[in-house]
């Protein structure tokens, strides 16, 4: 009698996006807005727009399922502050498809003048 075993491996495909908000002095800012904003559609489902907010340290995230970041506008915003205004597509110096799926950026905000 012979014997066949087989295994099957998978992972959720998961993209993720982890912000550290600071000022001009490296403190932490908290109560910032993270916000993707203008995401198109991803595995059949309307991504929509994303937000989170940062805590006391100046932390927070977002997440998603997918094998790419979708091609979202980035912001990151908090009343007092000149916003920080980027895109998926620069994070990812133009390579959507081939960007790292985890990552964390830090973002330096400066007050309003």
């Amino acid at each position: 009698m012979k014997w066949c075993l087989a295994f099957v491996v998978a992972c959720d495909p998961v993209w993720a996006l982890s912000t550290h908000v600071v000022d001009d002095t490296q403190a932490p800012i908290p109560n910032a807005v993270l916000a993707l904003i203008n995401c198109p559609g991803q595995n059949g489902v309307n991504v929509g727009d994303l937000a989170a907010i940062t805590d006391d340290n100046g932390d927070t995230g977002v997440s998603g399922l997918g094998f790419a970041y979708p091609a979202c506008d980035i912001t990151v915003a908090k009343p007092g502050f000149q916003p920080f205004e980027s895109s998926i597509s620069v994070l990812c110096d133009g390579k959507i498809d081939d960007c790292e799926r985890v990552q964390t950026i830090t973002v330096v905000l400066s007050p309003d003048p």
